[in-house]
Protein backbone atom coordinates (compact mmCIF):
# COMPACT_ATOMS: atom_id res chain seq x y z
CA UNK A 1 0.00 0.00 0.00
CA UNK A 2 0.96 3.19 -0.72
CA UNK A 3 0.30 6.97 0.86
CA UNK A 4 -0.27 9.54 -1.17
CA UNK A 5 -2.21 12.99 0.70
CA UNK A 6 -4.51 11.28 2.87
CA UNK A 7 -5.15 8.77 0.70
CA UNK A 8 -4.17 5.10 0.69
CA UNK A 9 -4.20 2.99 -2.08
CA UNK A 10 -4.46 -0.88 -2.88
CA UNK A 11 -2.83 -2.12 -5.81
CA UNK A 12 -2.85 -5.76 -7.33
CA UNK A 13 0.17 -6.99 -8.22
CA UNK A 14 -0.78 -9.86 -9.99
CA UNK A 15 -3.53 -8.24 -11.94
CA UNK A 16 -2.22 -4.34 -11.92
CA UNK A 17 -5.58 -3.28 -11.03
CA UNK A 18 -5.16 -0.23 -7.97
CA UNK A 19 -8.22 1.13 -5.18
CA UNK A 20 -8.27 4.34 -3.59
CA UNK A 21 -9.34 3.96 0.45
CA UNK A 22 -11.07 6.91 1.66
CA UNK A 23 -12.07 6.11 5.08
CA UNK A 24 -13.95 2.76 5.26
CA UNK A 25 -14.60 3.09 1.96
CA UNK A 26 -13.07 1.26 -0.93
CA UNK A 27 -13.80 2.35 -4.77
CA UNK A 28 -11.34 0.50 -7.72
CA UNK A 29 -9.84 3.44 -9.53
CA UNK A 30 -11.18 2.95 -13.31
CA UNK A 31 -8.02 3.78 -15.75
CA UNK A 32 -9.16 6.85 -18.37
CA UNK A 33 -12.87 6.71 -17.86
CA UNK A 34 -13.34 10.22 -16.77
CA UNK A 35 -15.84 11.01 -13.78
CA UNK A 36 -19.46 12.55 -14.60
CA UNK A 37 -22.23 13.82 -13.03
CA UNK A 38 -25.75 11.99 -13.47
CA UNK A 39 -27.74 13.35 -15.82
CA UNK A 40 -30.88 14.12 -13.52
CA UNK A 41 -33.05 11.76 -15.69
CA UNK A 42 -30.50 9.16 -14.23
CA UNK A 43 -30.15 10.42 -10.31
CA UNK A 44 -33.86 9.85 -10.12
CA UNK A 45 -33.23 6.26 -10.19
CA UNK A 46 -31.35 6.08 -7.59
CA UNK A 47 -33.79 5.49 -4.38
CA UNK A 48 -33.43 4.20 -0.88
CA UNK A 49 -33.48 5.52 3.02
CA UNK A 50 -30.83 7.00 5.65
CA UNK A 51 -31.57 7.02 8.80
CA UNK A 52 -29.93 9.45 11.35
CA UNK A 53 -28.49 7.88 15.11
CA UNK A 54 -26.49 9.12 17.47
CA UNK A 55 -22.87 6.57 16.92
CA UNK A 56 -20.43 7.07 20.14
CA UNK A 57 -21.86 10.13 20.69
CA UNK A 58 -21.87 11.59 17.24
CA UNK A 59 -24.84 12.13 15.08
CA UNK A 60 -24.80 9.35 11.58
CA UNK A 61 -26.75 9.43 8.67
CA UNK A 62 -26.36 5.80 7.37
CA UNK A 63 -28.28 3.71 5.01
CA UNK A 64 -28.23 1.46 1.92
CA UNK A 65 -29.39 3.20 -1.72
CA UNK A 66 -30.33 1.32 -4.81
CA UNK A 67 -28.64 2.50 -8.12
CA UNK A 68 -31.30 1.82 -10.65
CA UNK A 69 -28.76 3.03 -13.53
CA UNK A 70 -26.33 1.56 -15.52
CA UNK A 71 -23.94 4.11 -14.05
CA UNK A 72 -20.88 2.93 -11.58
CA UNK A 73 -21.28 5.23 -8.83
CA UNK A 74 -18.76 6.74 -7.12
CA UNK A 75 -19.29 9.87 -5.42
CA UNK A 76 -22.79 11.22 -3.57
CA UNK A 77 -23.26 15.22 -2.43
CA UNK A 78 -25.93 15.31 -0.42
CA UNK A 79 -27.80 17.91 1.85
CA UNK A 80 -28.48 17.48 5.50
CA UNK A 81 -30.76 19.85 7.48
CA UNK A 82 -31.52 18.93 11.29
CA UNK A 83 -34.28 20.45 13.11
CA UNK A 84 -33.80 19.46 16.85
CA UNK A 85 -36.72 19.79 19.38
CA UNK A 86 -35.52 23.07 21.37
CA UNK A 87 -36.10 25.00 17.85
CA UNK A 88 -32.36 25.42 16.67
CA UNK A 89 -31.33 22.93 13.51
CA UNK A 90 -28.49 23.36 10.89
CA UNK A 91 -28.47 22.25 7.06
CA UNK A 92 -24.92 21.28 5.57
CA UNK A 93 -23.87 19.86 2.53
CA UNK A 94 -21.92 16.50 2.64
CA UNK A 95 -19.38 14.80 -0.21
CA UNK A 96 -18.78 11.46 0.29
CA UNK A 97 -16.89 8.32 -1.54
CA UNK A 98 -19.53 5.07 -2.76
CA UNK A 99 -19.14 1.95 -4.27
CA UNK A 100 -22.09 1.82 -6.46
CA UNK A 101 -22.14 -0.66 -9.24
CA UNK A 102 -24.91 -0.42 -11.41
CA UNK A 103 -28.35 -2.08 -10.91
CA UNK A 104 -26.96 -2.93 -6.99
CA UNK A 105 -27.89 -1.76 -3.56
CA UNK A 106 -25.05 0.72 -1.83
CA UNK A 107 -23.90 1.86 1.65
CA UNK A 108 -23.55 5.52 2.50
CA UNK A 109 -22.27 6.20 5.77
CA UNK A 110 -21.75 10.30 6.83
CA UNK A 111 -20.98 11.39 10.13
CA UNK A 112 -22.05 15.13 10.29
CA UNK A 113 -19.26 15.64 13.54
CA UNK A 114 -22.15 16.74 15.77
CA UNK A 115 -21.57 15.55 19.54
CA UNK A 116 -24.51 17.46 22.06
CA UNK A 117 -26.91 19.30 19.54
CA UNK A 118 -29.64 17.89 21.65
CA UNK A 119 -32.71 15.45 20.73
CA UNK A 120 -33.69 15.57 16.68
CA UNK A 121 -37.13 16.35 15.76
CA UNK A 122 -36.68 15.60 12.21
CA UNK A 123 -34.14 15.37 9.58
CA UNK A 124 -34.28 15.80 5.63
CA UNK A 125 -31.60 14.75 2.79
CA UNK A 126 -31.51 15.35 -0.57
CA UNK A 127 -28.96 14.68 -2.98
CA UNK A 128 -27.59 18.05 -4.84
CA UNK A 129 -25.04 15.59 -7.39
CA UNK A 130 -24.38 12.07 -7.80
CA UNK A 131 -20.57 11.14 -10.00
CA UNK A 132 -20.04 8.16 -11.26
CA UNK A 133 -18.60 6.72 -14.63
CA UNK A 134 -20.83 6.54 -17.55
CA UNK A 135 -21.50 2.76 -19.78
CA UNK A 136 -19.23 2.26 -21.85
CA UNK A 137 -19.88 4.15 -24.70
CA UNK A 138 -20.87 7.02 -23.61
Amino acid sequence: KIKLEGEVYEIDRRTGETWVIRGSVRTKVEDKKPTRALPYAEMKKIDGKLSLSRQTGEYLLAGYLYNGTDWKLNQVTLTVTVNFKDGTSWTRKFVESVDGDPFATFFVGVNTGDTDEGEVDKYTWCFNEVSGFPPSGD
